[in-house]
């Protein structure tokens, strides 16, 4: 089945009610959260591990979730693409899948893209992605 039938499988399977065995099963093959590690190019140098999943074959940054435990479901509030951005792949016991090698203005987290910055960040507000509910 390839990524494309998959999620669309799990759209199929899941409502916003309390999701059914089959959503259960359609999430589990598509959606695998990852960590990036992150500093803000406009804060004091920090790294924070931020919740990063891949959609529409691109791995994007989720700074923020809107979450519906009673559904059993998590929905990006946004999400920013890494395509674009320098990172690489870590070792598996950095504790994080990606580092971005370059920081990211604060502001963009809350879906504020930055005047000058031109096309360098793609940013897309409430997108239609539904995870299994999960602690942040």
């Amino acid at each position: 089945m390839s990524l494309q039938n998959a999620e669309h499988a799990a759209a199929e399977a899941c409502s916003d009610e309390i999701p059914s065995e089959e959503c259960a099963v359609a999430f589990a093959i598509v959606m695998k959260l990852f960590k990036t590690a992150v500093a803000f190019s406009d804060g004091d140098g920090k790294i924070f591990l931020a919740d990063t999943i891949e959609y529409q074959d691109s791995f994007w940054l989720v700074p923020e979730w809107n979450d519906n435990p009673v559904a059993g479901w998590s929905m990006p509030a946004r999400i920013i693409s890494l395509d674009g951005l320098q990172y690489q792949k870590t070792p598996p016991e950095s504790g994080a899948d990606f580092f971005l090698n370059v920081g990211i203005p604060k502001a963009l987290c809350d879906g504020q893209i930055p005047p000058k910055s031109g096309d360098k960040y793609v940013v897309i507000e409430a997108p239609d992605i539904k995870f299994p509910y999960h602690e942040h």
